[in-house]
């Protein structure tokens, strides 16, 4: 969760459980029209390992959906989503900690007691909703690197210190001196 997200009240919690429901039930409809059951079956032609559920969701948000997959994964596979690009939601499992399950255990791992899995919706994005990043970026990210490499800025000449050159904008203007750029 990020640090920034405010916690939500009991009644946003139920709002949003309420839109979820909803959405599922639509989904749900729409497989009732002859154009919402073919849409899932091609729907269900590229996504054979996803549940029923997720499917539907999918077919619904995007029916021309071909490949799904997180940010994250995007950024992995060396592509990166486009801006203003809206997620297609479905349900992602939410596997317990590994400090809920350490304590499971330090209590004496009841079979009835284990923590559960919980499911919410989280975002995905199509294929046709990302592009490739260059070379050499999407390589810096896949190696965990946030650092783009720009190219080496100009130094002033040794010798001289900053504000007494002798430029055309005039005496006394100053001059930023720039770090050498790291050698790679």
């Amino acid at each position: 969760m990020r640090a920034n997200r405010r916690p939500l009240s009991d009644e946003e919690r139920a709002e949003r459980r309420r839109q979820d429901r909803e959405s599922a039930q639509e989904a749900i409809e729409l497989l009732q029209s002859s154009e919402g059951w073919q849409a899932w079956l091609a729907s269900r032609r590229h996504f054979r390992s996803y549940s029923f559920a997720n499917q539907c969701l999918i077919a619904m948000q995007k029916p021309t959906a071909t490949r799904v997959a997180g940010f994250r994964v995007w950024l992995k596979l060396g592509y990166v989503v486009n801006k203003g690009e809206k997620a297609i939601r479905i349900w992602v499992p939410i596997p317990p900690s590994k400090r809920q399950l350490e304590q499971w255990q330090n209590a004496g791992a009841k079979r009835e007691k284990k923590p559960r899995t919980y499911f919410k919706l989280g975002p995905v994005f199509d294929r046709c909703q990302v592009q490739e990043l260059p070379p050499t970026t999407a390589a810096s990210w896949l190696a965990g690197e946030a650092v783009l490499k720009w190219p080496a800025m100009p130094t002033a000449p040794r010798g001289r210190r900053a504000g007494r050159s002798s430029t055309p904008t005039g005496p006394g203007a100053r001059r930023r001196r720039a770090r050498p750029h790291a050698a790679s």
